[in-house]
């Protein structure tokens, strides 16, 4: 199990219920980021735009600082129209951290994606992004515009024209920022955003777990003509702690479909 130069693999950390689902119905869960472990989700970003922004003006200037928190406030308010479902994945391979927290206590399964293939299958309605740790947003590019509009007080640009503009932008990049504190995690995200998604086809579902409800969109990724799980899917590590072996999960995927002898499964080690 390799990787190329421009194709890496991707790894999901998860529970066995999961995987069953993933396998038997090709379908992938992406969930409402406003409930995964980091709170800070979505407005992390917004948040370091504002304090550069602010650090960029004349804090003396009491209006225009008291102005510019009103407008960041208020765009912090605006979350749930930005509303933003992925699945997380890790460039890293076998990880002690990710096995605890994210697959059951490492009683899970590690799931290893192609990323050129999870790309093509998912690409008519999400996109695959590699997560920016930040601890600041000074050299942004989001930063560098508000300041025209908060700072400088133009009305329009000829990158985005109005403010509102610029910040419909801004909130469409927060997803792939998070603070630097979960930098270990080597994030890729498959990413859908409520208010660029166009496909009819895409439903919101709901399921009631022991922590509340869970909201996603269940998105298909295989088909027979064009995309193959055992193409998508390329192997799978069973977790340190987990009570099975390589041959009952072999055995398992064979009965699926023998075809699926082709999914690579070992024991993490």
């Amino acid at each position: 199990m390799s990787e190329s130069k421009n194709n890496i693999l991707l790894y999901y950390y998860t529970k066995f219920p999961t995987m069953k689902n993933i396998i038997e119905k090709g379908e992938l869960w992406l969930c409402n980021t406003q409930f995964m472990n980091d709170k800070s989700e979505m407005s992390h970003y917004i948040k370091c735009i504002e304090e550069a922004v602010l650090a960029a003006g004349k804090t003396d200037e009491d209006d225009r600082k008291r102005r510019i928190e009103e407008v960041f406030k208020d765009q912090l308010n605006k979350i749930d129209e930005h509303l933003t479902y992925c699945m997380c994945m890790s460039k890293n391979r076998d990880d002690a951290a990710q096995w605890e927290r994210y697959a059951d206590n490492g009683q899970g399964v590690c799931i290893i994606f192609d990323s050129d293939k999870l790309k093509e299958a998912t690409s008519h309605v999400a996109s695959l992004q590699e997560i920016y740790y930040i601890e600041d947003a000074y050299e942004s590019k989001h930063t560098e515009l508000l300041k025209k509009y908060l700072i400088e007080e133009v009305n329009k640009t000829p990158e985005l024209g109005s403010m509102e503009s610029a910040f419909w932008n801004a909130w469409v990049a927060a997803s792939a920022y998070k603070h630097i504190s979960f930098q270990s995690e080597g994030e890729v995200r498959l990413i859908v955003r409520e208010n660029l998604c166009w496909n009819q086809s895409l439903k919101l579902e709901y399921k009631m777990e022991k922590w509340g409800v869970r909201e996603y969109y269940p998105l298909v990724i295989t088909d027979k003509k064009n995309y193959q799980l055992e193409e998508i899917i390329k192997g799978i590590i069973i977790g340190p702690k987990a009570n099975a072996t390589e041959n009952i999960v072999k055995r398992y995927l064979k009965s699926l479909d023998p075809v699926y002898e082709k999914i690579e499964v070992i024991k993490s080690q």
